[in-house]
């Protein structure tokens, strides 16, 4: 029987899958798209959305906060790699 030798978990962001110097072009994309899903699953315009949203929301979209996120983002995958590094598994599974 297989032993689990790591166990992971990390919260669904497209930072996770995108450089550092891209991360901004998501919002861009998405202050273009036509239509987003609010939380009833009704289409709503990027703005509609964000009245929608806490005030606070305002203070988490400034540049340089996101550009600390996408970092701590790189980070976390940089310590995924060294410790997959480190236990060497036959098996990765990624649900």
């Amino acid at each position: 029987m297989g032993e689990v030798v790591l166990g992971l978990a990390s919260s669904h962001s497209p930072m996770l899958g995108s450089a550092a110097a891209d991360y901004l072009k998501h919002a861009d994309r998405d202050l273009n798209r036509i239509s987003h899903l609010d939380r009833n699953g009704t289409p709503a315009t990027y703005e509609e959305l964000l009245e929608c949203a806490d005030p606070a929301i305002a203070a988490e979209l400034a540049p340089d906060v996101v550009r600390a996120k996408v970092a701590d983002c790189q980070a976390g995958i940089d310590r995924l790699a060294a410790a997959l590094g480190e236990v060497r598994p036959d098996v990765v599974v990624i649900v």
